[in-house]
C-alpha cells in the first residue's frame, strides 16, 4: 500500500465488494482478505477531506480454485491538506480497592502531518501515581506531564502508567481524571489540542471483562442527544485463568443503527494484529501470539483492552435504542460475554412537561427524576417533589429532569384567590409537601382540650391528636399513602380550622 520510502498508513478500513470480510491495515499498512472464490472490489474508506486516493481506485481480484490468492493489491494515497489533528483517550484497568492497576493513555494522529507535542494528565486526589512506560517530563502533585515527538500518520501511541486506587473506605465516591494533549510546532506553538475525561465510581468489586460507551448517557437507557455523530467503544480484556493465553479475539456484533464502514481504531493495550469487519457485520480484533499472562503471575501484565469509534448513520430517529455487546476468546475456550451497554437517541426539543392542578390547589408535574419548584421565578427552597400545595398567590412553574435526562420547564400557572399565607388562619404546616414527619405551628397555643384530626378527601376521619397547649405539634404520618389529605384543628370556643397538608 506505499512505497518503500513512505511511512505506512495504519488502521485504514478497506471496502470489499460484494460482502466479505473487510479488513484494516496493519501498522505495516498491510491487509489481508479473506474470501471464497469470485470477482471483489476494493477501495479505501478514507476520509476525503483529508486524503485523495491517487491510484487507480477500485482495484478489482479474481479468485479460483487454480488462483487463490491475489498480490500486489495496493494502493496510493495523498493528503488532501496539511492539517494538524489529535484524538486521546484514558482507559483504566480493572482490580480491587487500594490496589494497583494501569491506566493508559493513548493518543492516536489522525492530521496528515507528522507531529510532536505535550501530555498533561490529572488524576483525581484518591489516586496515586506509581510509574509509567515513558518517564514523565514532570510530576507536580497529581499533575503528570509528557513530551512526544514524530508520531506518524494514523499512528496510536501509548503511555501506561501505574496507579494505586482508592481504599474501600470511599466505596461508592466519585473520581474524575483529565487529560490535554497539545500538538506543537517547532517554535513551541499549539497547532491543535484534545482533551478527554474518564470519570466513574469507587467499586471494590469488579467484571475483569466489560464493555464501555462513551458517552455513557443518562440514566438506564444511555440517553444521548439525537445530534451525537459517533460512540467510542472500550472492550476490557484479562487472562483469569492458569495459564498464559496464546491468542485473545474479540467479536463485537455492530448494531445495524451503526455505520460499519465508518469505523476507527483509537488506542489498544496490545497491537492488534488483524482487524476486520465481517460480512454479517462484526468488528473482529485479533491479538495473535499475545501471551497474555494469567492473573495470579501478573496481575497487571494479564490485563488489555481494544478503544474503537464507530459513526451512526444518519437520520436516526428520536427514541432509537443502540444496544452493544462483545464476545471475547481467549485461545480455544468458550467466549466470555461482555455486559451489554445501552445507548438510546433523544430529540430533547421533544420534552415539554406541563402542570396539572386538582380542586384541593395542589400542582402536580408528569413524572420524572428530578424536579424543582419556581414562586414568581425563584426557586423555592425544599420544593423538590412532583407536586407542590398552593400557599401563596403568584406565578408557578416547576424544572423537570426527565427520566430521559431533558430538562424542562412547564409553563405557568397562575394563582390568584390564595390567602398570601395560612398564618392568616394562625396556622401553618411546615414543611409541606412532606414525606412522613410535619409540625403544626399557631401563633397562639393550642391550648389542651381541643384536637387535631387528619381527614382523607372524602371526609373521613383517619386519626385525632389533642392539642397539647404549646405553640406547635409534631405529627407523624407512617403509613399513609402519598396524596392530598386535610388537618383540622378544633378548639373550644372557635371555629374549626382546616389546613390542606400533601404527603409525598
Amino acid at each position: 500500500m506505499y512505497q518503500p520510502e513512505e511511512p505506512p498508513l495504519p488502521w485504514v478500513n478497506l471496502q470489499v465488494t460484494p460482502d466479505a470480510s473487510s479488513p484494516f491495515t496493519d501498522v505495516d499498512g498491510v491487509y489481508t482478505v479473506y474470501a471464497t472464490p469470485g470477482t471483489y472490489t476494493l477501495q479505501p474508506a478514507v476520509d476525503p477531506e483529508l486524503w485523495t486516493v491517487t491510484s487507480t481506485t477500485p482495484l478489482q481480484a479474481t479468485l479460483t480454485g487454480g488462483s487463490p490468492i491475489a498480490t500486489d493489491m495496493d494502493f496510493a494515497v495523498a493528503p488532501a491538506q496539511d492539517i494538524s489533528l489529535i484524538d486521546a483517550s484514558l482507559t483504566l484497568g480493572t482490580g480491587p480497592c487500594g490496589d494497583s492497576t494501569y491506566l493508559s493513555i493513548s493518543i492516536i494522529n489522525t492530521g496528515t502531518r507528522i507531529e510532536q507535542g505535550t501530555i498533561a494528565l490529572q488524576l483525581h486526589p484518591s489516586f496515586f501515581f506509581v510509574a509509567s512506560s515513558t518517564i514523565p517530563e514532570s510530576q507536580v502533585g497529581n499533575t503528570i506531564t509528557w513530551t512526544f515527538d514524530d508520531l506518524g500518520v494514523q499512528e496510536v501511541r501509548s503511555i501506561v502508567a501505574v496507579v494505586t486506587t482508592p481504599p474501600m473506605t470511599m466505596a461508592g465516591e466519585l473520581w474524575f481524571h483529565s487529560l490535554q494533549v497539545n500538538v506543537l510546532d517547532d517554535d513551541g506553538a499549539v497547532l491543535t489540542s484534545a482533551n478527554s475525561t474518564l470519570e466513574g465510581t469507587v467499586r471494590c468489586a469488579y467484571d475483569p471483562n466489560d464493555k464501555q460507551v462513551h458517552p455513557a448517557g443518562y440514566g438506564e437507557a444511555g440517553a444521548i442527544d439525537l445530534d451525537t455523530p459517533f460512540l467510542d467503544y472500550t472492550v476490557r480484556f484479562q487472562n483469569t485463568g492458569t495459564a498464559p493465553a496464546f491468542d485473545v479475539v474479540i467479536m463485537d456484533q455492530l448494531d445495524t443503527d451503526l455505520d460499519p464502514e465508518r469505523v476507527e481504531v483509537l488506542g489498544f493495550s496490545h497491537t492488534p494484529t488483524q482487524v476486520a469487519i465481517t460480512a454479517n457485520g462484526s468488528i473482529q480484533f485479533k491479538f495473535l501470539d499475545i501471551m497474555l499472562p494469567d492473573s495470579a503471575t501478573d496481575q497487571l501484565g494479564s490485563q488489555g483492552f481494544i478503544h474503537f469509534r464507530i459513526h451512526l448513520r444518519e437520520g436516526l430517529p428520536h427514541l432509537t435504542a443502540i444496544p452493544n455487546t462483545a464476545a471475547i476468546y481467549f485461545d480455544l475456550n468458550p467466549p466470555i460475554i461482555t455486559n451489554t451497554v445501552h445507548s438510546t437517541l433523544v430529540d430533547c426539543n421533544t420534552w415539554q412537561p406541563m402542570l396539572e392542578a386538582n380542586e384541593y390547589g395542589v400542582l402536580r408535574a408528569p413524572a420524572g427524576d428530578l424536579y424543582q419548584w419556581f414562586l414568581n421565578g425563584d426557586p423555592i427552597p425544599g420544593a423538590v417533589a412532583d407536586s407542590i400545595q398552593l400557599t401563596t398567590n403568584g406565578s408557578y412553574t416547576v424544572e423537570v429532569t426527565s427520566t430521559l435526562g431533558c430538562v424542562a420547564t412547564t409553563p405557568a400557572i397562575i394563582a390568584t384567590d390564595l390567602p398570601e399565607t395560612h398564618m392568616e388562619l394562625g396556622l401553618m404546616l411546615v414543611p409541606n409537601p412532606f414525606t412522613r414527619h410535619a409540625r403544626l405551628i399557631a401563633t397562639t397555643p393550642l391550648g389542651t382540650g381541643g384536637q387535631v384530626s387528619l381527614l382523607d378527601l372524602h371526609g373521613r376521619v383517619l386519626w385525632t391528636r389533642a392539642t397539647p397547649g404549646g405553640p406547635s405539634l409534631d405529627l407523624d404520618f407512617e403509613g399513609l399513602a402519598p396524596g392530598p389529605y386535610l388537618l383540622r384543628v378544633e378548639q373550644a370556643g372557635a371555629a374549626p380550622r382546616v389546613l390542606r397538608a400533601l404527603l409525598q
